[in-house]
């Protein structure tokens, strides 16, 4: 199964890396890379992430998907936005039950939203020229009310907004390509991370925490490194070594969280790191597609979207959440909700506590 979605998404690469803004990659070059020798990155002897006393940041990161971001939050306002495939996108503030469109594309998609101290941040596809078959990509920064809209023209792999400032790494076939950051007028660029190809990355806590993929090939046994470093790159630490399919990874604790394959490649479970004691464990016997935390839990989805569940991490207890199908994998957890992404106006989501099917009507 994941060999497939990787299959697809090469070939959409492939296709696309020839019309958007990108950089040209050489997945074989270690030259020159911002990444000193491993020899000369210290190894870290303890490791803890406390997500939730985290204020500086655009979006909580404990989502295992980071491209399907299209739902946040800034203090009690709600920011969504609307897929209608390449028929246009909105994008929707909440306050209550008022509720405005702050921001369309006519012919485009919202993905990596970011909202933090009034500020908005996400990355914009759009198809343009006469036949809309050449696609255009872009970071766009506007205020929380609509206004002061900028666009970069920059394709990303990840994209954070930090403490009024914004990080990225550029788009590849194989992941990203450098760790960069700007500030919020697009100004003061800094190169934080040279590499090739291969990276993702979160910014916690002051601290920037990037997982490279060692080997992006289709071959790859999914060996990743988890690196700690200063924001400005500075201060390298070798967290752990592992085994992961790289876009899965969430920190949470005094551990590593990943989706990666059974030891015969066919089924993908939900596996927990502990860096102090360097070991590994499944925490799920059913392959997963999707993974969130709130609280103390752990809430995912199944394979196949067959139902929801969530893990205690205290007593490792499961509940089920639904064991309906659902049409697609959820984007975000706020407020005990369970959010899919908006169509239509709508916004569904289900119940944390009673696991029923509810929705917003944003229009």
């Amino acid at each position: 199964m994941r060999f497939f979605k990787v299959l697809c998404l090469f070939i959409i690469g492939l296709v696309l890396t020839s019309c958007g803004a990108h950089k040209e990659v050489n997945q074989n070059s270690d030259q020159n890379e911002k990444i000193v020798s491993r020899s000369a990155v210290e190894e870290k002897e303890s490791f803890y992430v406390d997500v939730s006393k985290d204020e500086k940041s655009g979006y909580p990161y404990m989502n295992s998907n980071h491209c399907m971001r299209t739902i946040c939050k800034d203090g009690d306002s709600l920011y969504v936005a609307e897929d209608k495939g390449w028929s246009g996108a909105a994008l929707y503030r909440c306050d209550g039950n008022k509720k405005k469109v702050i921001y369309k594309s006519k012919y485009g998609r919202i993905r990596y939203l970011n909202a933090q101290n009034g500020w908005i941040v996400f990355q914009l596809l759009e198809r343009k020229g006469k036949n809309r078959q050449i696609d255009d990509y872009t970071i766009v920064r506007l205020r929380s009310d609509g206004s002061d809209v900028k666009k970069f023209d920059i394709r990303v792999a990840d994209l954070w907004l930090y403490d009024n400032r914004i990080y990225y790494s550029w788009c590849t076939k194989w992941g990203g390509s450098d760790i960069e950051s700007m500030d919020i007028n697009g100004k003061d660029n800094k190169t934080i991370v040279e590499k090739d190809c291969g990276i993702y990355f979160y910014v916690i806590n002051d601290k920037i925490y990037m997982i490279y993929d060692r080997d992006t090939s289709c071959e790859s046994d999914n060996t990743c490194d988890l690196y700690e470093m200063n924001l400005d790159g500075s201060d390298q630490k070798q967290i752990a070594k592992f085994k992961a399919y790289a876009d899965t990874v969430c920190l949470q604790g005094d551990s590593i969280y990943y989706i990666k394959p059974s030891d015969n490649r066919e089924k993908e479970y939900l596996y927990q790191f502990k860096c102090d004691e360097k070991s590994e464990r499944p925490l799920t016997s059913t392959e997963v597609s999707k993974y969130f935390f709130c609280d103390n839990y752990i809430y995912y989805e199944m394979l196949d979207y067959d139902g929801i569940k969530r893990l205690n991490l205290t007593d490792g207890q499961k509940k089920w959440i639904t064991k309906e199908i659902v049409v697609d994998e959820f984007d975000i957890i706020l407020d005990q909700k369970i959010f899919f992404l908006c169509s239509d106006g709508i916004l569904p989501y289900i119940d944390c506590d009673t696991g029923k099917e509810r929705k917003e009507i944003l229009k």
